[in-house]
């Protein structure tokens, strides 16, 4: 009789353990709630991870209020045009809309799902301010070339890290030689709060201006006012948002922290496992390491794609067909140019290398936890279901 664990495969689930559990009633029972010592302890623990040396870090409510956060910080606004990928989730495009900004799209590499940089620097205007670079799935993208390319340029690089805590370029963790890196800290991200996110910057003037600028543009917020001389003195001197974090969310973020380099070990293997699986599927292209050899990939996502469309005419089918074996599957990404709001405002809008990605691929449950047993069974039911649709096809 299968473990009752196994009948239903979940695309993610969260690894939250009592040590999660305990940290945040700790934060309840201290009576200090929003940000306060444990974000800043949690954004000084980030930085070290990330490289140290000069780096520095501001914690957010969101990975798309970070995004929004770093392009006011570095200057962009009304009019100005930031290029990036439409093979990405709608935040980092809705992040550069929201400071008045004119997302350009330019299109992708088809085996790794990154911007391409010779379609970004063919898209570059006199209007052109930034490139926000997406390391989707955890493949880190080409960060040399791009930082090359903003330097020619005169361009200011934000990295779209969502993905990407524990990816490593050629040049480093996200935020190196680049103007900052926005990471997400959702539900279903390799380091969770729940809902959070942070900027990662080298310029520690520019992370001062986003820690006044995540509330509402004070120059003091309340922890730093708390207990001390004139505590309701405080001064505005630029417009801000409200999305800073809350030391509850920032302790667990804490603890899994301490956790990341265990998982990101546990993902790997299972990577390895699906590879070993997969491998003689000639319909299929899985995603590889990167390259050079010193580069690294956090694993976010293990994603798949058809090698033509004559097979991934049948990709729905196949995630729905394997939905009702109890395996959640999804995809990533439908492009945002064939979003209903782009089709609307941007009809003629055609990248065809993210459009045949986005058809073809698929992404099969990756997490730490899932037993080995259970990526078994998604081997199992992907390949009979394939086979099904291969011998439905020689009979047509």
């Amino acid at each position: 009789m299968p473990d009752p664990s196994d009948v239903t495969i979940p695309f993610h689930r969260p690894f939250l353990g009592e040590e999660e559990v305990e940290a945040a009633a700790a934060v309840i029972r201290s009576g200090w709630l929003t940000t306060g010592p444990v974000s800043a302890e949690f954004e000084r623990a980030a930085a070290a991870y990330l490289g140290g040396g000069d780096k520095s870090c501001a914690a957010t409510t969101s990975g798309t209020s970070a995004m929004t956060l770093a392009l006011l910080g570095i200057g962009i606004s009304q009019g100005d045009e930031v290029i990036t990928t439409p093979y990405t989730f709608a935040a980092t495009a809705q992040a550069i809309t929201a400071v008045g900004a004119v997302a350009i799209f330019a299109d992708i590499d088809l085996g790794t799902g990154n911007l391409c940089p010779a379609a970004a620097a063919a898209a570059i205007t006199a209007r052109t301010k930034a490139i926000v670079v997406v390391h989707v799935g955890g493949h880190p993208a080409e960060m040399a070339k791009f930082v090359a390319l903003a330097q020619k340029h005169d361009l200011k690089i934000i990295e779209d890290a969502a993905h990407a805590f524990e990816t490593k370029s050629e040049l480093g963790a996200p935020g190196t030689k680049t103007a900052a890196a926005c990471f997400s800290f959702y539900a279903s991200k390799n380091l969770t709060m729940g809902e959070g996110g942070m900027v990662c910057a080298e310029d520690p003037k520019l992370i001062e201006e986003l820690r006044s600028l995540r509330n509402h543009g004070l120059d003091r917020d309340s922890w730093s006012r708390d207990g001390k001389s004139r505590p309701w003195a405080y001064d505005l001197h630029r417009h801000g948002l409200k999305v800073n974090p809350s030391d509850v969310l920032s302790a667990i973020g804490l603890v899994q922290l301490g956790r990341v380099e265990t998982f990101q070990a546990q993902r790997r293997e299972l990577v390895a496992q699906y590879r070993e699986g997969l491998a003689d599927l000639e319909c299929l292209e899985l995603p590889a390491d990167p390259e050079p050899e010193n580069s690294r990939h956090a694993w976010h996502l293990f994603s798949p794609r058809f090698r033509d469309d004559e097979s991934a005419v049948h990709r729905d089918d196949l995630l729905l067909a394997l939905g009702a074996e109890g395996i959640q599957t999804s995809v990533h990404f439908k492009p945002l140019h064939e979003m209903s709001i782009w089709r609307k405002e941007q009809p003629e809008l055609s990248f065809p290398i993210a459009e045949a990605r986005g058809r073809s691929v698929f992404s099969l449950p990756l997490f730490p936890g899932l037993k080995a047993s259970q990526v078994d069974r998604v081997i199992t039911c992907l390949r009979k279901q394939l086979d099904r649709r291969s011998a439905k096809g020689s009979r047509s």
